[in-house]
């Protein structure tokens, strides 16, 4: 480290407080790039809910419209229907500009998309005017036949989403806490080398050479300096120190300022 010592004393506390505040900017990128992502995947997995509690809905509302009578009930609930499929495709939507760079998350939308696409064919195609004609038996069939099992995967796959929506965001903030962890620790140490070494290297030397000034300007002449070799502003105050030439005139400015005390 011999290269530090000789240094600059600006250069060393430079290199010191750089170094930290490095370290505490690595601590709030990563922190800011955390609360970012946790917060993308807090309102996809409030989609992918939203999403499985449409699909709960949907299916509710139109098995009540085939088990009403025919009436105004009957079309509330099949408007019902058309309002939480309306939903649905907002939320398909607002997914998938969300995670359009996301291959994985892409191929869960896009399944849950091609399954919904099946089941709003045949709800549009089939139950609805079976429904409207008085064909319960063959709307109930429907809904509780091919529409429940597409319903099941959808709202399967839905929670898949989340799921894998929510162990993203744990490992986000597991990845995060550690971060925080090692780069804290370590300026927590750089601050400590700090201050220990810029007392080793700065205080403690400037404090000899205060005590052999002093013995110097009392008339010990013989006062033996250490790092003289140095090349930072601690150096060549020891070198002047040293100096046999200007050792008495050190001694003479410390009577004279004595005097003038005086």
């Amino acid at each position: 480290m011999r290269w530090f010592t000789n240094l600059k004393t600006r250069s060393k506390l430079t290199a010191g407080f750089g170094l930290v505040i490095l370290l505490l900017l690595v601590i709030i990128i990563t922190a800011r790039i955390s609360i970012q992502t946790v917060r993308v995947a807090e309102s996809g997995i409030a989609a992918a809910i939203l999403l499985e509690n449409n699909f709960n809905a949907q299916q509710s509302a139109l098995l009540s419209a085939a088990l009403v009578p025919p009436g105004t009930e009957m079309e509330a609930n099949v408007q019902e229907v058309d309002v939480y499929s309306s939903d649905t495709s907002a939320v398909l939507k607002r997914l998938d500009s969300l995670y359009y760079r996301d291959d994985e998350l892409q191929s869960s939308l896009e399944r849950i998309t091609a399954i919904r696409e099946e089941y709003v064919r045949t709800r549009e195609a089939e139950v609805i005017p079976f429904i409207r004609q008085q064909k319960k038996e063959a709307a109930v069939a429907l809904i509780l036949g091919v529409q429940a099992e597409r319903f099941t995967k959808m709202r399967g796959f839905a929670k898949e989403f989340s799921q894998r929506l929510t162990e993203r965001s744990q490992a986000t903030l597991d990845q995060a806490q550690l971060v925080f962890a090692i780069f804290g620790a370590v300026a927590l140490l750089v601050a400590g080398v700090m201050i220990f070494g810029m007392g080793r290297l700065i205080a403690n030397p400037l404090e000899k050479i205060t005590v052999a000034a002093d013995r110097i300007a009392d008339g010990d002449l013989s006062v033996e300096f250490s790092g003289e070799d140095r090349s930072d502003e601690v150096g060549a105050l020891t070198q002047t120190e040293v100096d046999p030439v200007l050792r008495p005139g050190l001694r003479e400015v410390k009577l004279w300022d004595h005097g003038v005390g005086r």
